[in-house]
């Protein structure tokens, strides 16, 4: 299911949120499903708890997603290296060059560089999700290109903010 802008995985597990008055509440994951396609309204203090949680989740607004969809691929990219540059790291001329190479779009020097190897795994997980992104190994069509780069957006903006970087910067 798609939900602000992301795709959501449901049915797989159970929603627990506790509300301001202390009480818990759990729900099938499903239960986006029953409000969206069959008008469930669960009780508003679940509801509350459940927004004021996803706050906490989803670092990106849907108006940050949608001004980020409207950028060209080349601005996407740059939004994601620009991110990925400013990682923490014990190894700056590494990430440098790492940037450099996603920059240039030169993925295949990029599997080839040893650079990865001394980054953190956050680091290196979001360059290949750049490259997963924005390579064009294979053929596309526009709205599977497009969901490609959103969730690598995400992926990568989320993570910054994880690591203490203002995501809202980008």
């Amino acid at each position: 299911m798609q939900f602000d802008g992301r795709e959501v995985a449901l049915g797989n597990g159970e929603v627990r949120v506790r509300a301001p008055d202390g009480r818990w509440y759990a729900a099938p994951t499903l239960v986006a499903h029953y409000v969206a396609v069959h008008g469930y309204l669960p009780p508003a203090p679940f509801v509350g708890a459940v927004l004021r949680r996803a706050a906490e989740f989803y670092v990106l607004t849907p108006a940050q997603l949608t001004r980020l969809a409207m950028l060209s691929i080349e601005d996407q990219l740059d939004v994601c290296i620009r991110a990925i540059a400013r990682f923490p790291t014990r190894e700056p001329a590494e990430l440098a060059a790492v940037c450099t190479q996603l920059r240039m779009r030169d993925f295949a020097t990029l599997h080839e560089m040893d650079a990865l190897d001394s980054l953190s795994d956050q680091i290196a997980d979001a360059c290949w999700e750049t490259t997963f992104a924005f390579s064009n190994d294979e053929v596309l069509t526009d709205d599977e290109r497009k969901s490609r780069v959103r969730a690598c957006l995400i992926y990568v903006l989320e993570l910054a903010s994880d690591l203490g970087i203002d995501a809202a910067a980008f």
